[in-house]
């Protein structure tokens, strides 16, 4: 009979598994003229964050329900390819770097062929809300009951 533990997924695991891949159209409001706009591409993220925090077990609805939050502290993005209007690009996001205190996830945006478009990354550490101050992730997986 093997043991429990064995078969439990800790966070930590859940977190270094976890990837979300999401198929973009570019539209004409993600440009500016006809290349897009440095803004969108945050904007993909974005959707792509919530998807990967879901992923994890944590709505951000039930993470602001129960007093957390994971503001982003840090934000860069490479734009290594030009491109724009109608283009369909991938955006693949994980994490790459579990601290004590925060998360760094990486953020590709990649055409057809597989070529990197952007390269980005955001840093997000969580928070209690009533108190505005950093918590462990231990602290946030633990008080969200994950």
């Amino acid at each position: 009979m093997s043991d429990l533990r064995e078969q439990t997924i800790t966070w930590r695991e859940r977190l270094t598994e976890a990837k979300v891949e999401s198929i973009v159209h570019v539209a004409m409001q993600d440009v500016d003229i006809s290349r897009i706009h440095f803004a969108s591409v945050f904007s993909f993220i974005d959707r792509n964050e919530v998807q990967l925090f879901k992923l994890l077990g944590i709505s951000l609805s039930r993470l602001m329900a129960t007093g957390f939050a994971m503001p982003v502290i840090s934000a860069h993005c490479e734009y290594k390819k030009p491109f724009g209007l109608d283009d369909i690009v991938t955006v693949t996001s994980y994490v790459s770097d579990i601290g004590t205190r925060s998360i760094k996830l990486r953020h590709v945006t990649t055409d057809q062929d597989g070529e990197i478009l952007a390269d980005a990354y955001t840093v997000h550490v969580p928070i209690n809300e009533n108190t505005t101050t950093s918590i462990t992730l231990d602290e946030l997986f633990e008080g969200m009951g994950l």
